[in-house]
């Protein structure tokens, strides 16, 4: 007597890893309707059999040799018309931390030819992706057997290095906008977080907006914009913000205010008064003259 085989709509497997969790869903019964959602959005292939997908953006027909990455925070819809026993559908699911791509994303946004695509990743809006990009296809496979063996705890460098292949054949493609999309505001902030201390760093030494365009990894109109949107003023009037407080800093100490404007990354005195004056309401001249009654007047 055969044992009695279980019917079921989804069943899934595992598998845990530092980073994240790669899961296998699989169903050996025809269903439709099923309703699911996703909080960020996850990379999927289907390994075998085939789903609809449907939600009131999009329609996806999904089949074996592609790459989908769905929408997230949206209702969709699986139907899945023709599953049994000796044909399951199985579609692997990939949960990656947000911390694995964004370091990723950092370390590669060091790259001047990585910086203008992601500059481009950075902009872009999709709701979903569908791709048969084998690359992409054969290292998600490589993940999925390898984690499958019950390597991921011996060997975290090779499951590291497997995972991060996966994430940049990703990364190449429109697709790359949604993995970006799941930390967009975290690599926003950490870019200008770095802008900003090169611009501290750098405040007594000639700073242009190249500079500024190759440290943030955004275009001159992106980095205008995170400046106005974040600080309320443009990157050249930062600058110029900056400077005027250092000068304040030290121009109590120093007799010669021209050379507190060359030691506060101005290049001519004139234009260090211009913008003293614009932000402090007063020139420097007078500004040192107020310090130094007032300290007279304290002693």
């Amino acid at each position: 007597m055969k044992p009695e085989r279980k019917t079921f709509i989804e069943k899934s497997t595992e598998y845990k890893f530092d980073d994240g969790l790669l899961t296998i869903y699989e169903t050996n019964s025809p269903c439709k309707d099923i309703s699911f959602t996703f909080d960020k959005h996850m990379i999927t292939i289907m390994l075998s059999g085939h789903k609809t997908v449907v939600s009131k953006n999009a329609k996806v027909e999904f089949f074996p040799g592609m790459v989908f990455i769905p929408e997230k925070d949206v209702v969709q819809k699986v139907e899945i018309s023709n599953a049994s026993f000796t044909n399951p559908t199985k579609c692997l699911v990939l949960d990656i931390s947000p911390e694995f791509i964004e370091k990723l994303v950092l370390e590669l946004m060091e790259d001047k030819d990585w910086s203008a695509n992601f500059e481009y990743l950075l902009s872009e809006e999709h709701s979903h992706f569908i791709s048969n990009d084998t690359n992409t296809i054969e290292s998600f496979e490589r993940f999925y057997k390898y984690l499958k063996a019950g390597n991921s705890g011996l060997d975290t460098h090779v499951n590291n290095a497997i995972l991060r292949e996966l994430i940049l054949r990703v990364l190449q493609t429109e697709a790359g906008s949604l993995l970006i999309n799941n930390i967009k505001s975290n690599i926003k902030d950490k870019n200008l977080e770095k802008t900003i201390s090169y611009i501290m760093t750098n405040l007594r030494n000639k700073i242009t907006i190249d500079d500024l365009v190759s440290i943030s990894g955004f275009g001159k109109t992106k980095l205008f914009n995170r400046f106005k949107d974040t600080l309320g003023v443009t990157p050249v009037n930062y600058i110029m913000k900056e400077r005027i407080k250092y000068s304040i800093k030290i121009i109590e100490g120093i007799d010669n205010l021209q050379s507190v404007a060359f030691q506060s990354g101005f290049n001519t005195y004139v234009h260090f008064c211009k913008s003293f004056k614009k932000i402090e309401g007063i020139s420097p001249m007078a500004y040192k003259k107020k310090l130094l009654s007032n300290t007279k007047a304290v002693i």
